[in-house]
This record gives structure tokens, C-alpha cells and sequence, in this order.
């Protein structure tokens, strides 16, 4: 696709405790052809400080006394070139993907010459407080009553070059004037999506003037462009303040969503972006992500529906410190995602998790396995099922194993292969994985960019020559200055089944890279036939460090609602962890006996025979134990 220069001019004048975030939603859409021009107007707080990190991503910037809001636009639009054009002001906010939707839409719609969307309205720390749902546009109401959102409003050169540039003498009303001379001489159309985000705090502009110089500044308008009164106008302005009003509620107390923000109000608009707009955001520095653990309380919420699961598939007990420990494993029997609770001490679920009280009585027996006639059967068919896999006549002879760094490696290559050659010059940020080591790995077959995050400092500053490892978890990676530029390959490793918040750390994600990057992983799959097999026992459930588990079609689900589409999946399954998962199925199931007196070569060899049994049928059919995955970003 061409994409086409779009220019966006910010005015500023003292709007340090704003400007940062403002910069950050406009170059963080990594639009590849923007030119961004800010015009600060001699500002005396810490906006120059704040944007100082950003000043080599701007095509102009410069600081010193202007005429005002009006003449630091005009200015700004002298020295652009683009054929798209907008102004932001220096406390709104860009919705994610703003830019690369626009340039799509005016590609698309070659007779449209101008577009705006509804308003989402942030307050000072950037929680939605208000909706603005407009109606289709119509010349005859936007005329006559400035309900355009300027902040959302993008137009073509064109245009621009016929109507001329921002009027100076405005100080209020320099959006209404430009947009009714839009709509005389320009095809204009209102998106069903929210393009922007508008700051409504007690310091604006819209909110000190609106009631003295707007409302002069508006009749002037009106004035100008010979906007007569009629009768008639009091009772449209009415109905379209009551269309705007209601409809706006009404989305909100509906839950409803659009592109460009959340449902209902209340929520961070920052979160929108992954956390990305505030690189000094207060989560804690080990944070791996939002976090889904309240002090003395745990929800078990299933992150692909946001509701709680209706299954426990089963409990299990281990001994730390002479304390007895037990750990629930939930499942959501809709989206087939099973959800690892916190550890809880014997007869205190009430204060650390949820007990089992909160399910309906046929949900509490599964979990009492021992006097479970159902769960007795399924334990004496997976006994005879392993029993009948040890007795195939497969070829116990094993590939020798190859270290984790190499495997990942390999996974990787083998993944994108079609998609990026070996020889492109990409830029790829390991997350997950095995750090520097599969960073050495690539830096040796492959000519890619290299960087890793790893919240070892002393990793970090021991980096071989050939790539780069940044001392941040994922939520501190805002702070690193490559982001802005985006990657163009993601590897999670196995960090996807870790995240307390999956849905906002791939947004986090989704945001460190460019438009149409690739994300790839695994990620253990619960369809697998050996999950099934070997119950609890699986080596997969990890239950200390993971937290929820997909089958994949519930990954490909929750990828879809983040801005991901799929482009390859398969499964495979390690012999390491087969045979882990052997050694646990001999130590849970003690009535076993043959399986728990097996030992040595028996015991490998058992191993050994399910590990064929899964590169020859179940692998191949999808029921392997772990997903291999590669994404790619759409928005």
C-alpha cells in the first residue's frame, strides 16, 4: 500500500504536565511517512524538558513567543508538506492506529475530502469521563452548530490550498471558521469510531473562554459566512444537543464499544495504548504486566470473555516449609481457557482466592477426586492408555537434545520462514525465551537488528557485540528509545501463558512494534492429547509460574481482540517434558504399579515411546503439547 504523507501540527504553550503524553500517542502510531511539527510558544513550566528525549523525531520544532494558539497552527501549516493534514493540541490524545486507518480511509475514498469522528473525553489523569456520539454528518446541523470534534478531524492538501490557512485573529472559534469553509467547498463524512481522545480539565482552553470570547467568536462566525438565523435553529440545535448528549450515555451505560476505546467510562484511556503514554507509570519496577492480584482477594477471570469460569478441573497439594498448599486450576467451559489460581493455605481460600463454596455443588465434587466415582474411571483409562502406548512397537531411538537457546532458534527461523528472510535488515526484540543466549544464536544466522529485554542488570551490561539487552521488564520498555521506531519481529517465548493481564500486555505488546510486524511464541496447548492423558500430572501446568492456558482456538481469539491475525500455527511436543510428565503420573497415581515401580531405562524408554507417539499422530493433527505461533499486527 502507498502510504501518504500526513502532517500534524501540535501548538503548545505551557502544557508540561500533558505535552509528553500527547507526543507519545502521535509518533507511537509509527506511521512510516508523518511529518510532525510542533510549535511550542515560548513555554516556561517543563514542557521543553518533557519533550527534549523526542526533538530528533520531529520534523520541526521550535520554541520562542507566537501570537497565539491560532498563529502557532498557521505557522505550522506554512512549513508542512503533507497531503494529509491535521492539528492536535497539546493535551489531546490519538487513538491507536489513528493515523494508519486515515490513510487507508482517504486511499479508499478518493471523493471524500475531509472526515472526523466521535469524542472521547479523558480528564487530567486520562480516565474516560465523557462520549460524544454524533450523528451522520449534515452540512445543515455542523453549520450552524460547532459540534465537530477538532481533535479527530483530518483533511486533504487539496482542500486545505482551496479554503486557505488557520484565520489568526481567532483566539477560540480558528477550528469552526476552517470547518465551515470545509464544508462549503469540500465532501466531508462522519466515522463510526473514535479517532482521538479530548482533555477535559478545569485549565482548558474550551472551558476558560467558551462562555465570553467562544460564544462572541462563534456569532462572528456565523456572521462571516452569512449562517442566518432562523426560526427553525433553536429547535435543530436543541434536538442535535439531545442527540449528542443521550447517545453518548446511552453508549456508555450500554458497554458498547468502538475502535479507538474501551466500553463503558472510567477506564484509563492509557491503557488503550498498553500503559505506553507515561514512561514514568507507577507500576512497580518486577512488573511483568497490569496485574490481575488484589490484596486478599483473587477473581479467576477468564481473559478472552471477562467473565468467570464455570468448571474446577481440579486442585492439587504441595508441602513448602511444612505447610500445606493448594492450588486450584479453573476452566471456562465456553472459551476453553483454563485458569491456574494462587497457591492458598488449607482452610483460608477466604482470604487469598475463591473458594469453592462459589461454585455450584456438582462443580465442588470434581474436585474431591477421591471419592469421585466418575474421576476414579477416567484415572483407570488413563492408566491402561499408557499402558497401551508402552506397549508400542515404536523405534525408542531420540534426535540428542539440543540446548534451549538452539531449539528456540530454531522454532523462530523455522516459523517465519516465507514470511522474513535470515538476510533482512529487521529490527527483533526477544521478551521471552532463553535471553542472551538466543540473541547469540541469531546474531549468528541471521543479519536481523538484535535487542532483548531482561530485568538482570548484570545480563544486561554483559551483551556480546551483535545485539543489544535492555535492563527493563515489558512494562519499563516505554522507556527504551528504540520504541519508537517499533520492531518489526516480537519473540514472547513462553512469557504468553505467564501474563497476569494477557489482553493488556499484548496491547503493550502490539504497541512496541510496527504495523504489520510479526509476533511469534508457544505456548503449552490444552487440547493436547498428553494434557489429557496425564491429567495434573502434565509437565505443562507449570502451576507456580503459569497462569492460564489456551487451546487454539481460544488464542486465536484473544490475538483478535489485541490487534493480531494469524498467519501460522502448529503444534509440537518436547520428550524433556513428556518425560517430566511420565515421573509425575508415576508419583501421583501410587495404585499404578506398574508405572510407579518402573524405573531407569523402563522409565525412559516409556517415555521415549509416547514422545513417538506424538511426532507421529498427535503433533500432526494438532493435539501436540505446545503451540507454535506467529501473528502478525493489524491494529
Amino acid at each position: 500500500m502507498r502510504w501518504p504523507r500526513i502532517s500534524i501540527v501540535t501548538p503548545s504553550y505551557n502544557q508540561g504536565q500533558y505535552i509528553e503524553r500527547t507526543v507519545r500517542s502521535v509518533l507511537l502510531q509509527r506511521y512510516p511517512n508523518l511529518e510532525y511539527i510542533l510549535m511550542d510558544g515560548g513555554s516556561t513550566d517543563e514542557t521543553v524538558e518533557r519533550i527534549a528525549p523526542y526533538k530528533e523525531e520531529f520534523s520541526y520544532f521550535v520554541s520562542e513567543p507566537d501570537g497565539g494558539q491560532a498563529d502557532a497552527i498557521a505557522k505550522g501549516f506554512a512549513r508542512s508538506s503533507g497531503e494529509i493534514m491535521a492539528y492536535l493540541n497539546s493535551d489531546d490524545l490519538l487513538a491507536p492506529d489513528a493515523l494508519q486507518f486515515i490513510a487507508n480511509f482517504f486511499e479508499e475514498n478518493p471523493k471524500i475530502d475531509w472526515v472526523y469522528s466521535h469524542r472521547c473525553a479523558i480528564d487530567e489523569e486520562d480516565r474516560v469521563v465523557r462520549y460524544w456520539i454524533l450523528p451522520p454528518h449534515r452540512n445543515f446541523l455542523m453549520r450552524r452548530w460547532d459540534y465537530i470534534p477538532q481533535e479527530t478531524c483530518f483533511w486533504r492538501r487539496s482542500l486545505f490550498e482551496k479554503t486557505g490557512n488557520i484565520d489568526r485573529s481567532y483566539r477560540f472559534a480558528m477550528d469552526y471558521d476552517l470547518f465551515v469553509r470545509f464544508m462549503n467547498l469540500g465532501r466531508g463524512r462522519r466515522l463510526n469510531r473514535f479517532l482521538a481522545a479530548f482533555r477535559d480539565h478545569s485549565a482548558s482552553k474550551t472551558k476558560r473562554l467558551l462562555e465570553s470570547v467562544g460564544t462572541q467568536e462563534m456569532l462572528r462566525v456565523r456572521r462571516k459566512f452569512m449562517i442566518r438565523a432562523s426560526v427553525t435553529d433553536g429547535f435543530f440545535g436543541i434536538l442535535l444537543g439531545n442527540w449528542v448528549q443521550y447517545a453518548g450515555r446511552y453508549f456508555a451505560a450500554a458497554a458498547h464499544s468502538l475502535p479507538g476505546g474501551f466500553a463503558g467510562l472510567g477506564y484509563d484511556y492509557n491503557d488503550l495504548w498498553g500503559g505506553l503514554l507515561r514512561p514514568d507509570n507507577f507500576l512497580p519496577a518486577d512488573s511483568d504486566g497490569p496485574g490481575r492480584f488484589k490484596e486478599g482477594w483473587y477473581i479467576p477471570l477468564c481473559p478472552v470473555t471477562q467473565s468467570v469460569p464455570n468448571r474446577v478441573l481440579f486442585r492439587i497439594k504441595s508441602v513448602q516449609e511444612g505447610k500445606s498448599e493448594w492450588t486450584t486450576v479453573y476452566l471456562h467451559s465456553k472459551s476453553k481457557v483454563a485458569i491456574i489460581g494462587p497457591s492458598e493455605e488449607k482452610g483460608n481460600t477466604g482470604s487469598t482466592g475463591v473458594s469453592l463454596r462459589d461454585f455450584p455443588a456438582n462443580q465442588q465434587a470434581s474436585v474431591e477426586s477421591k471419592k469421585s466415582s466418575t474421576l476414579r474411571v477416567t484415572r483407570w483409562l488413563k492408566e491402561r492408555t499408557m499402558d497401551v502406548i508402552c506397549r508400542l512397537p515404536c523405534s525408542s531411538d531420540r534426535k540428542k537434545s539440543v540446548s534451549e537457546e538452539n531449539r528456540a532458534a530454531d522454532d523462530i527461523l523455522r516459523m517465519i520462514r516465507g514470511l522474513v528472510s535470515k538476510e533482512d535488515a529487521i529490527a527483533f526484540l526477544n521478551i521471552g525465551g532463553s535471553g542472551k543466549q538466543l540473541l547469540s544464536e541469531l546474531a549468528g544466522r541471521t543479519r536481523w537488528s538484535l535487542y532483548g529485554l531482561d530485568p538482570d542488570f548484570k545480563a544486561a551490561e554483559a551483551a556480546s557485540k551483535g545485539y543489544q539487552v535492555f535492563g527493563k521488564t515489558l512494562v519499563q520498555a516505554r522507556e527504551i528509545p528504540e520504541l519508537l521506531r517499533g520492531f518489526d519481529l516480537i519473540y514472547l517465548g513462553d512469557g504468553l501463558e505467564r501474563f497476569d493481564a494477557p489482553a493488556e500486555s499484548l496491547r503493550m505488546v502490539a504497541i512496541l512494534m510496527k504495523v504489520g510486524g510479526l509476533l511469534a511464541f508457544s505456548t503449552p496447548n490444552l487440547d493436547s492429547e498428553q494434557r489429557k492423558l496425564f491429567g495434573s500430572a502434565w509437565a505443562h501446568w507449570k502451576l507456580e509460574k503459569n497462569r492460564f492456558v489456551y487451546t487454539k482456538k481460544s488464542l486465536t481469539q484473544l490475538l483478535r481482540q489485541t490487534g493480531f491475525s494469524l498467519e501460522r500455527l502448529k503444534t509440537v511436543s518436547d520428550p524433556g517434558m513428556t518425560a517430566l510428565s511420565v515421573k509425575n503420573f508415576d508419583g501421583s497415581y501410587e495404585s499404578n504399579t506398574k508405572l510407579a515401580s518402573s524405573s531407569g531405562k523402563l522409565g525412559r524408554m516409556q517415555a521415549e515411546k509416547v514422545s513417538r507417539v506424538s511426532d507421529l499422530l498427535w503433533d500432526r493433527l494438532g493435539k501436540g503439547d505446545k503451540i507454535l505461533a506467529v501473528f502478525r499486527r493489524d491494529s
